[in-house]
């Protein structure tokens, strides 16, 4: 049970929310375009949290209900979101399927939702993430009674999307056992031929290595050692992949492509990098930094071709592009003394922000093509 419990912590920290920023400001609404829509958390009483759709001029809409939800990813094909469930009750720990279900977008009305996957016994499906073409959700396979011995089966798994629960086939599996590592799906190359998965040692403090894996022959093609594949470039031919620096604990980013001598790092020297984001034109990239102490030094826009860098906003992090790269959604906490999540707005040149939703949580914009390869870390 203790390496069970090792591997649910480890789980936990690859997926962990950025630290709240404390703000001040009050304003209204802001006014964004017709196409910019999003779909965020939001906490009930009783702590558990539900999906809701935001959409310029029109009221929020609930997508979820019931027990709450786990992680969420969109798919773009048609729009639509993919969420665990919670499966049974916790014994001891939650066991999660996947659910689908299509996003009301212009005139057209939200479908009902669909379960996907709906594995028995001791399995429960993490981490999912959604093929650039749509048709297929990508996703850990962990069996509880397993998990963390010997006799656990590294690999991961898919299911289809849109359709009524079908058989969920194994995508790729680890020529090793792997007892103390989990692989995590992070991100697919935009055309699809590339996924990159991370090995992720339950030890904490170790990055564990990226493998890129070839989605046609299923092999892994390159493997990075001690690094993180965080994004692929929109044009798909570079990365942006992070390391932890032994000495301080800083996660500096570096561009470049799948030749590792190609890296170029763009975190300046004691500054953190977390929660990066491409534009949708792949010239800027917007990241949340904190200083060598951990402070947080809100959003910064990085210049991808010079790597010079300017902040857009000292408050906030977790941001996100609109789809039309004019504007960047993030988060930001209020400043009573519960720290109550709310989702902002700001034009990418610059500004005042807006506040969009108050308690709103883990938000993803819809009609990103760079959403759904992304977690919902903000590290």
């Amino acid at each position: 049970m203790r390496k069970i419990a090792r591997a649910m912590i480890a789980i936990a920290a690859f997926s962990a929310l950025a630290s709240p920023c404390v703000c001040a400001e009050r304003t209204e609404p802001a006014a964004v375009s017709q196409k910019d829509s999003f779909i965020f958390a939001r906490s009930t009483e009783n702590q558990e949290e539900n999906l809701w759709q935001w959409r310029e001029g029109a009221k929020l809409q609930p997508v979820t209900s019931g027990k709450g939800v786990g992680r969420f990813v969109l798919a773009n094909n048609p729009p639509a979101v993919v969420y665990q469930v919670p499966m049974g009750e916790p014994n001891p720990y939650q066991r999660y399927g996947l659910t689908y279900k299509s996003l009301a977008v212009g005139d057209a009305e939200a479908s009902e939702p669909i379960i996907i996957d709906k594995p028995e016994n001791n399995l429960s499906d993490l981490n999912q993430i959604v093929s650039p073409d749509g048709s297929r959700a990508v996703f850990t396979r962990v069996d509880l009674e397993k998990f963390g011995t010997a006799d656990y089966d590294a690999g991961l798994w898919q299911c289809k999307l849109g359709t009524a629960q079908k058989k969920t086939e194994l995508f790729w599996k680890s020529s090793q056992k792997h007892p103390g590592m989990i692989h995590v799906p992070v991100a697919f190359s935009p055309n699809g031929k590339y996924l990159a998965a991370q090995r992720t040692p339950f030890s904490a403090g170790d990055i564990g290595d990226s493998l890129i894996i070839d989605t046609r022959t299923k092999t892994v093609y390159r493997i990075f050692t001690r690094a993180r594949v965080e994004l692929w470039h929109p044009k798909g031919d570079k990365i942006l992949a992070s390391r932890i620096d032994a000495s301080s604990g800083r996660r500096i980013f570096f561009i470049g492509t799948l030749d590792v001598s190609d890296w170029k790092p763009v975190t300046p020297e004691g500054i953190n990098d977390g929660s990066p984001a491409f534009s949708p034109d792949g010239k800027k990239l917007a990241v949340h930094s904190r200083n060598e102490y951990g402070d947080s030094l809100g959003i910064w826009l990085v210049d991808v071709p010079s790597g010079s860098r300017k902040r857009l906003t000292p408050l906030g992090g977790l941001p996100k592009w609109s789809a039309d790269g004019k504007k960047l959604f993030f988060r930001r906490r209020d400043d009573s003394t519960e720290w109550v999540p709310e989702i902002w707005v700001i034009d990418a040149t610059g500004g005042e922000p807006k506040m969009l939703v108050k308690n709103g949580d883990r938000m993803r914009v819809v009609s990103s093509p760079y959403e759904s390869g992304t977690d919902e870390g903000g590290r």
